[in-house]
């Protein structure tokens, strides 16, 4: 929890977004019917899913126009970084995964590996939904926050192709 702070701490408008993915990843874990050690653990991975972006520069981050090629690049990288920091984590060993994978998409098109369905593991699938609920619910430099009811719509038209429909599902549950 102290860790993510310094994450979340680097931009005003992430504020405690990390606290809030780990929360609505546990809650869609047991919405989904998993059991109590499952949740806690899904709520770790939620709570650790960004901790790449530490080493992306501020410059990008707060960027307020379209980033660039190269920007948008590095922005990705935050995925790799925080699997490179969690891989020895052995008390959580889904929270490097879910950190290196929380970008994939149901379809096979997100990155960094294209995985796709099911060979995406659980709880990356789990806080790829709530991260893109609790951004979409907030505001950012480059928009203002999203409806709820606009925001379950977004989500009822991306199942299957970006988000596992189960979990879209208990999401909006």
């Amino acid at each position: 929890s102290v860790f993510t702070k310094f994450i979340d701490a680097k931009d005003i408008f992430i504020g405690s977004h990390s606290e809030r993915v780990a929360i609505y990843s546990r809650m869609i874990a047991k919405e989904s019917g998993r059991n109590d050690d499952v949740c806690q653990k899904v709520f770790y991975c939620g709570l650790l899913h960004d901790c790449g972006k530490i080493s992306v520069k501020d410059d990008i981050l707060k960027k307020t126009e379209p980033l660039t090629e190269d920007e948008f690049k590095t922005l990705r990288s935050h995925t790799k970084k925080g699997y490179e920091l969690l891989k020895c984590l052995s008390s959580i060993p889904e929270a490097c995964q879910t950190a290196l994978l929380h970008h994939e998409r149901f379809d096979g098109t997100g990155f960094p590996e294209h995985l796709s369905g099911t060979l995406i593991p659980e709880a990356a699938r789990i806080v790829a939904v709530a991260d893109c609920y609790d951004t979409m619910h907030s505001d950012s430099y480059i928009r203002k926050s999203i409806s709820a009811e606009k925001i379950i719509e977004e989500l009822k038209e991306r199942k299957s192709t970006q988000f596992d429909p189960e979990f879209v599902d208990a999401l909006i549950n």
